[in-house]
Formats: C-alpha cells, structure tokens, sequence
C-alpha cells in the first residue's frame, strides 16, 4: 500500500464499501464533499460515473501517477495561504501548495530541496512543520507530464449529472452545473490545490450541522473540527486504534445521539435483535453494583437520625423536591443553587462510598451535573472540580472505565492522545465549561494540571 497506483484505488473501494453501508441504514447526506481522490468516492455515490467508469479513472490516476520519478516532497505547515504564495514566487515550475485545510494549516508539495526552503522558513519562525510520508509530490508542477495522457483517459469515461449535490474541492464550493461532467476538471483536480478549508466554509454557509468522515482513518476529522469549531458534529466512522466494527457502531451511535438516526431495523436486521419495553420510571442514574471487598463504608452521616437519612437519600437520588422539602426553601426559586448543592454533595458522598469498593466501578457521567456545580462553584471550589473534570473526560476519552486513571502531571501525549482524541478531549470540555476551546490544547497545556489551571483562567477572563 505504500505505492500510489494501489493506495488510490484501495482508499476509494474502502470509502465507496462504507458510505453504501452507511446508506443501507438510511444515513443519506445532503451534500457531499471529498478530499482528492476521495472527491472520485463522492461523485461516483453522486452518479456522476458509474462504478467501471469510476474505477477505470482512479486506476488510471494512480498507475500514470506511479510512473513518475519519486522526488518529490510534501509538508505541512502552519501558516496561512497568503503567508506562503509569496514564497512561491518564480519557482512554481518546481513548488506549489497542494491543500488549504484550514486558517493555518497548508501542504506544500514539489522538489525536495524546495520543499525543504519553505519548511525551514516556518520552522525558523517557530511554527510547527512536518514533512509527510508520501511516495510522490502530489497536487504538484511535477505532475504535469502525466496529465495529457490521464486527460485521454477522462475522455473516455460516461458522465451524468449528480444525484447529490458535491462540493468542489478545487474551487471550494457546490459544483456548479456541468462541471463535474467535463472531463477537463478531473484533470484540473489532480493536479491543483485541495480547497478542503473552503469547502467546510462553504458547507456551514449552507446550512451542515453534521460532518461524517468515510474512510479508513481519522484523518479529516481533526482539521474539520479546527476549522468549525469545538460546537460542529464530526465524527469519523474508521479509527486506527479500534476494531473496524467498534469504529462503525460507535460512529453511528454518536450521530444517533446526535438527532441523526439511522434506521434501526436495518442496523440490526441480520442479528436477530428485536426490542423490549423500557421501564415507566425515570432513571435515577444510581449504581447497583456489589462490593466485592470490605463491608462498603456508610454513607455520609450514616447512623445520624432519620432526618439524616432522608438527607442523604434525597442527595443520592438527586430528588431536587424532596432537598427543598427537607430544607424548606422554594424548590422553583432556588432550583440553580439546589442543583449546584446537589452535584456537589453528590459527587463527595460517591467518593466516600467508593473508598469501600472497587476502585475501577464505573460511575455514570453526569456533564450536565458538572457544569451547573462549575457555574455554582465559588472561586476557590472551581480549580479541583476543573481538575476532576479534565481527568475525567481524559479517561474517558481514551477508553478507561476509571475516572481516575490518569495522573494530574501524566503528559498527554505519553498517556497515549492523538489528533482525534485531543478534539475528542476538547469537545467534552468546551460541553462542561460552555467555553469554545480549540482542539490544540493538549499540545499548549500537555497535563492534566496544566490544563485544568488554563481553564480556570479562562473561566475567569469569560465572566469578567
């Protein structure tokens, strides 16, 4: 897979495979985008060329792609598009941007030795830089002496008129009528830059509130999150590090919850799973696991009265009436401040408890619960409750049933996040804080500590 004349047609039979999956349980888009080749996956699903059409042009691209010399380079940089066209004059015979994939973030791609200028530039300017494993410059000026033959190739292919409308990743906005029927522009898109940036511009513009990234990794994910910002809904549907069916199931839950919803007949119709009624009774999100050690510790202020014990047993079941009851206080006037108490009260009582239980139960999430007892909190109570906000989500985020299983001083980083997680990290937070963090904060913060303590002044600058 490391030669180009495979990758390509590989990368587009694994994203044409899953988005017809994705459409067998009625997840349809509105709109289609595609980063280079994957904008061949996205007109083919358009019905712009039929599957032999389709494959015989991405066979084509990369085979003529694969006899070219191997000398070229490719890096991307964190800068601006127009911090680096003005470097590229009078060398665009041998350089040249390959993508625009977000406000600071471009490739360039050409000869080594011109590629290897521009990075030390950036890198000089103590901007982040990074030469990627390619066998070839693509979307570069040494693609030009395969173009004319590629362009025979496009010559020969069926076009139709798309069935969805597709975003252009050349011109950064909805194809507009004929384009994608001119064999022309397929030659165009091979060889010039990605708009990937505009495009998701452009797909906001109109109106997109869930982006959906099909293919075999989480590689767009991160940039489209950078792009959109922390509040827009992207969710990859493959991840390196879990199992294809893990990713999948996980990928359409999330969109699920999400107010994007498959049909669930269909997910599930060669499994045999059929539904069941659910109870009548609001859930109470209260753990029923037995201790497996040491008789478990009593509640707080166990032994102290029943009006003790109603106490806790109100703090426990997060009866918000039954607290105003036993406190005599309005419950609708005082209803921000009792579920700030609530979450409080709640969350010391379960850490007494779990002293006396298995230290890896899990205990259910409660975001919402975190953020009003955040918004309640006092100036000297919102650092440790950021503390355990950011170690919680941080487990949580890498797959620990323990909301604890990280160290405040553990760097983020050794701990095992990549790109994708640390959105992941930064979405659950910006969720609890209500504050739009960037998905570059574990790179600027890289411990727990350090990022609770970024929060907690960031909290601070908000409300003044």
């Amino acid at each position: 897979m490391d030669r180009t004349e495979y990758a390509q047609p590989a990368l587009f039979a694994v994203e044409v495979a899953l988005f017809r999956q994705l459409e067998a349980w009625g997840l349809r888009p509105e709109l289609l985008a595609g980063h280079s080749i994957g904008e061949l996956a996205a007109a083919h699903v358009a019905g712009v060329f039929d599957l032999p059409d389709a494959a015989r042009l991405v066979a084509a691209r990369g085979r003529l792609m694969q006899s070219l010399p191997d000398d070229g380079a490719m890096a991307s940089l964190q800068a601006a598009e127009d911090e680096v066209l003005p470097l590229l004059a009078g060398r665009t015979h041998e350089l040249g941007v390959a993508a625009v994939n977000g406000p600071s973030a471009v490739v360039v791609s050409g000869r080594v030795s011109a590629a290897e200028e521009i990075v030390a530039h950036f890198a000089g300017l103590g901007r982040r830089t990074r030469r990627l494993r390619v066998s070839h410059a693509f979307h570069s000026p040494l693609l030009d002496p395969v173009l004319e033959e590629f362009a025979a190739v496009a010559r020969e292919v069926s076009y139709r008129a798309p069935r969805i409308p597709v975003v252009s990743d050349v011109t950064g906005e909805t194809a507009a009528d004929g384009l994608l029927e001119d064999p022309g522009y397929w030659v165009r898109h091979a060889r010039e830059a990605v708009r990937f940036a505009d495009q998701l511009t452009h797909l906001e513009k109109e109106g997109v509130t869930a982006y959906v990234e099909v293919g075999p990794d989480a590689v767009l994910a991160p940039m489209a999150r950078e792009t959109l910002g922390g509040h827009a809904l992207v969710v990859p549907v493959q991840r390196r590090d879990r199992a294809d069916a893990l990713a999948l199931g996980t990928a359409v839950a999330e969109l699920h919850v999400h107010g994007v919803s498959p049909d669930w007949k269909a997910v599930f119709a060669a499994t045999g799973a059929r539904t069941v009624e659910l109870p009548t009774y609001a859930f109470q999100r209260s753990a029923y696991w037995l201790p497996s050690g040491p008789a478990a510790t009593p509640t707080a202020g166990g032994g102290g009265g029943d009006l003790e014990r109603r106490f806790w047993q109100a703090v426990e079941s997060r009866d918000l009436g039954g607290l105003a009851t036993l406190l005599d206080v309005d419950s609708a006037q005082e209803a921000d401040s009792l579920n700030a108490v609530l979450s409080l009260l709640s969350a010391w009582d379960h850490g007494r408890a779990a002293a006396g239980t298995l230290e890896d139960a899990p205990l259910p999430e409660d975001d919402g619960g975190l953020a009003r007892a955040l918004a309640g909190a006092s100036e000297q109570e919102r650092p440790a409750l950021l503390l355990d906000a950011v170690l919680s989500a941080a487990s949580a985020v890498l797959g620990h049933a323990n909301p604890n299983a990280l160290p405040a001083d553990q760097d983020f980083l050794d701990a095992g996040f990549a790109s994708l997680t640390a959105v992941e990290l930064s979405g659950r937070l910006t969720e609890v804080t209500g504050i739009d963090l960037p998905p570059t904060l574990i790179y600027d913060h890289p411990t727990p500590a350090e990022l609770a303590a970024h929060l907690h002044e960031e909290m601070k600058r908000t409300a003044s």
